[in-house]
């Protein structure tokens, strides 16, 4: 993968677009964001994202003390409402007390000072104490000084949890998938169906490029397969074929 400056300043906008939002937010809600010393991250961000160079690049308030990933929220409470259908009189009850107010930013002219700010920032090398003497020339607070050492709390140890029988299967982009498929002749037919030439076969051993595979969207392999032993599911990392190795020799 190779960036270009161009790339670097395209990065540099949708991280100022998050910066430029919640100071937008904070200004409209007339909330100091000094004051905001706890930040709530969900969905990819609130597992995946570093929140420590969240904190850096600003696109989350840097003034949080503490910081909580809470991994993906719509699905935990979506699960939660089946097991408890109480609990949505609950969330309405909150919904009610909450004090609102609908921004768009793509109209606030609010946003758009602020976020013509960070394209000077990126695209002409603006310094960062000048962009804080526009702030306080257009009469908004300054961006808050940052948190030196943030507690982060990670509430689940997956994004997505493994839910029934089967649980959740996952693979890492760049691993190796292997299997051998019982009644497999080594007709080669998965092989040539591939559209992403991800598959290889050894002596009847059956691997799969995830770096190439275009996974459970595609699935040629399993359609093309005359004897229809082609099982994607079955294809296991070199990390799951050992630890099911040493579960057996457990056993």
């Amino acid at each position: 993968m190779y960036l270009t400056e161009k790339d670097i300043v395209n990065i540099g906008k949708a991280l100022g677009a998050f910066r430029a939002a919640h100071l937008t937010l904070a200004e409209e809600a007339g909330v100091l964001l000094v004051d905001i010393n706890v930040t709530y991250m969900a969905g990819a961000s609130g597992f995946y994202v570093d929140p420590h160079k969240s904190l850096n690049v600003g696109q989350i308030p840097p003034s949080s003390q503490e910081i909580y990933q809470m991994g993906n929220t719509s699905l935990a409470m979506a699960r939660d409402l089946i097991l408890d259908p109480s609990l949505l009189d609950k969330l309405q009850s909150i919904a009610k007390g909450m004090r609102s107010k609908h921004i768009m930013l793509a109209t606030s002219p609010i946003f758009e000072k602020i976020y013509s700010l960070e394209l000077a920032l990126y695209e002409q090398g603006m310094p960062f104490w000048m962009y804080n003497e526009w702030l306080n020339k257009y009469g908004f607070q300054k961006v808050a000084p940052k948190a030196s050492n943030p507690q982060i709390h990670r509430i689940f140890e997956r994004d997505i949890p493994e839910l029934g029988e089967e649980g959740l299967h996952i693979t890492k982009v760049g691993s190796i998938l292997e299997a051998k498929f019982e009644g497999c002749t080594n007709c080669m037919t998965c092989l040539e169906y591939c559209p992403e030439n991800a598959i290889t076969i050894e002596n009847g051993l059956i691997k799969v490029r995830t770096d190439l595979c275009s996974g459970m969207g595609c699935l040629k392999c399993v359609l093309s397969c005359p004897n229809k032993v082609f099982k994607y599911g079955k294809l296991l990392s070199s990390e799951e074929i050992k630890a099911a190795q040493v579960e057996t020799d457990t056993h």
